[in-house]
């Protein structure tokens, strides 16, 4: 068992879900200094979702590597790589969709 990853997972999960219950992007500071037009012509509660979504994942992928021994080892670097893949993906996805945009 590694108590790191374990942390580190709890962590991400707690924040992860912060975010997604829409609570934590007006900390950002991009969002504060985003002018308020630009503001309004985001839908931010399901990309707030979304994000949140994406880090309680990575959450779930510390907590089960560090409580089936696998931080550090291969299928853990793979399971972060899948992570980061589908990240980029899910990101890519966001700015060319629109569906996080007000109509």
């Amino acid at each position: 068992m590694n108590i790191g990853c374990i942390l580190f997972g709890i962590l991400f999960i707690i924040d992860g879900s912060w975010f997604s219950m829409g609570n934590a992007y007006t900390y950002l500071r991009a969002w504060q200094e985003m002018p308020e037009k630009q503001r309004q012509s985001i839908r931010i509660r399901p990309l707030c979702r979304n994000i949140g979504g994406m880090i309680v994942l990575c959450g779930c992928i510390f907590v089960a590597g560090g409580i089936f021994k696998l931080c550090g080892r291969p299928s853990f670097l793979f399971l972060m790589v899948l992570w980061m893949i589908s990240a980029g993906i899910d990101i890519w996805m966001i700015e060319k969709s629109g569906r996080y945009l007000m109509q």
